[in-house]
């Protein structure tokens, strides 16, 4: 729930599992972190990005590993999740299925018709702190530029 890139993400594997079970399989769920660049961007905590790629394998890995799991479905969102996830299923060496969560749709101001991502997000601070557009012009951007979950679309 942390970020647009996952929170769509518990839906999905519930959705998953319930298709695996109905299959005559068990399905056991389990979590891992999802770290946004998106937010993170400009930030201290931009140190944090690649090293989560490195905490998703190795989380995936130490459940398969400890629970004796058979099979293995990833669901990730953000862009270092994906890597994470079959880093760990290169490891693991079980068969295993990755399943991309998902791109964001694209945004769009409700009075312009104007095409929007996280990218105008990150644009439009740069262009209110350039003075080309106010401040109520830039939220309106925030506000409309990512209009659900999904990964990244810019």
């Amino acid at each position: 729930e942390g970020n647009p890139c996952n929170m769509h993400l518990l839906d999905v594997a519930t959705e998953a599992k319930r298709f695996i079970e109905e299959a005559g399989m068990v399905g056991l769920r389990f979590n891992s972190i999802g770290v946004s660049d998106g937010i993170s961007n400009g930030t201290d905590g931009m140190a944090y990005s690649l090293q989560s790629r490195d905490l998703i394998a190795d989380g995936i890995e130490t459940v398969m590993g400890a629970q004796f799991y058979d099979a293995n479905l990833s669901i990730p969102g953000c862009d270092k999740n994906m890597p994470g996830c079959l880093m760990a299923m290169a490891r693991v060496n079980r068969p295993s299925v990755m399943v991309y969560g998902g791109t964001i749709r694209a945004g769009c101001r409700p009075d312009e018709d104007e095409k929007l991502d996280i990218i105008s997000a990150f644009q439009a601070y740069g262009e209110y702190i350039s003075g080309k557009v106010d401040d109520e012009t830039r939220l309106d951007i925030v506000r409309n530029a990512c209009p659900g979950p999904g990964a990244c679309g810019g």
